[in-house]
């Protein structure tokens, strides 16, 4: 790893978002891994990221393929990104679920 650098931003909570975006932050396989729990959705974020990376390899002077080495490689990217979180109606704990769309080019 040489450099990278990324900047982002999250809205605050937001209750105004789409039935299908907020449909999508509880998949059906929830009712699957927690058949027992009531799990309510208290609050949506949205935000969106920018950012690249870049790497090199330890030996730069070489031409040479150095299978153990890492090559030079760069990655620019944009991130969108859905937060929600839920709470149980049984046992009042709370969990932020992240979902993230990474589009980019390396």
């Amino acid at each position: 790893y040489t450099n990278g650098l990324q900047a982002a931003w999250l809205s605050k909570p937001r209750h105004d978002l789409p039935k299908w975006l907020t449909d999508f932050s509880s998949p059906p396989i929830y009712s699957l891994l927690f058949p027992t729990g009531n799990f309510d959705r208290k609050s949506h974020r949205t935000g969106i990221a920018i950012g690249h990376a870049i790497f090199t390899p330890d030996d730069t002077a070489t031409t040479a393929y150095l299978p153990n080495d890492r090559p030079y490689a760069a990655w620019l990217h944009m991130t969108f990104s859905l937060q929600s979180v839920r709470s149980s109606s049984i046992t009042g704990e709370a969990w932020q679920d992240q979902w993230k769309l990474d589009l980019g080019v390396v």
